[in-house]
């Protein structure tokens, strides 16, 4: 459940979200400023598949969270929509200039391939470019009594809908999809986190807990998950007997080398998601392992979105989070 916050809790809570320890004001200004600059851009782009369309329904992957061109679609759409129908207003294939231009901002050739891999099932799918219609959709928020701006629509590429015939089932929620000339994917099978309870004096002692102690705000429970030589603790935080606040800390267990401290907030957008497998439930929402080649391994699955999309977490302390390009707008 989300709960409605003034403007200024809200941006205090989503500026905790994603923290690098210590957080809530542990750490001071020279180290934030070293964090910063030992950072590795990240040099790919992820993306989601969604469903798209009503009786003839297709795959549909959105480039628009990267492609940011004021005029994606022919201008009579936006100028003369009071005289086109709705069914054609809500779904334009792009002609070779409008495609042109799609793949020039974005860096995409018609030479690469789409890859689409399924974490879940360990499938992958290959489609090259130049096999797939550039699109437009309207927001699936749109109806026809509105006035659309061109920025109503989501821009991407369409697919078959039945390219991955088991993910489908699942709505692709565990696919993601790469677009370039070499695939990025390990396709080593990601695991499913299956969280234990521990003792509290398990938990790392990596930080002060003098924060989380101020106030109405409590110290909750504490679990871990071991995937190959990496152990992932988590803590519970939580105000007047609610969680609202998750801590996440990924340790090395050879060397005991902490590589990943995160701390993770609900919001006006965000809310924390359910741990794997705690209380008999059998979610599946974190999911751990080497997912993409030359990189460190990830986690990731611990918040829901409203809006706005979630990220994959690099092990690593020399490395940013992988955004998902998700185009979740509202």
């Amino acid at each position: 459940m989300l709960y409605k916050l003034s403007i200024f809790s809200a941006l205090v809570l989503m500026a905790l979200s994603f923290c690098d320890f210590p957080c809530d004001g542990y750490a001071t200004k020279a180290e934030r400023g070293k964090k910063a600059q030992i950072f590795k851009k990240n040099d790919i782009d992820i993306f989601k598949v969604v469903l798209v369309g009503d009786s003839d329904q297709k795959a549909f992957v959105s480039l628009s969270d990267i492609y940011h061109d004021t005029l994606p679609v022919p201008a009579k759409y936006i100028a003369n929509q009071k005289n086109i129908a709705f069914k054609d207003l809500k779904h334009v294939e792009l002609d070779n200039s409008y495609r042109a231009k799609l793949t020039s901002e974005t860096k995409i050739s018609e030479t690469d391939t789409m890859f689409l891999y399924d974490y879940k099932y360990n499938k992958l799918a290959k489609i090259p470019v130049k096999q797939l219609k550039a699109v437009a959709y309207l927001t699936p928020y749109a109806h026809k009594d509105q006035t659309f701006s061109y920025s109503d629509y989501r821009i991407g590429f369409e697919l078959d809908k039945n390219v991955l015939q088991q993910s489908l089932a699942n709505y692709y929620d565990n696919v993601f999809v790469y677009l370039g000339n070499k695939n990025p994917f390990t396709q080593e099978k990601m695991q499913l986190v299956r969280w234990q309870q521990i003792n509290a004096k398990e938990f790392p002692k990596t930080f002060s807990t003098k924060g989380v102690k101020k106030g109405n705000y409590t110290i909750g429970k504490h679990y871990k998950f071991k995937s190959a030589n990496i152990i992932y603790y988590v803590q519970d935080i939580l105000f007047n007997g609610r969680t609202e606040k998750r801590r996440l800390i990924a340790v090395d267990s050879s060397s005991n080398k902490i590589m990943v401290e995160k701390e993770f907030s609900t919001s006006e957008g965000i809310s924390l998601a359910p741990l794997n497998f705690i209380e008999e439930n059998d979610l599946e929402n974190q999911w751990a392992g080497n997912l993409f080649k030359n990189k460190p391994p990830v986690i990731f699955g611990f918040e829901y979105h409203s809006f706005g999309c979630p990220s994959l977490i690099l092990v690593g302390k020399t490395h940013n989070n992988i955004p998902i390009n998700c185009d979740n707008r509202h």
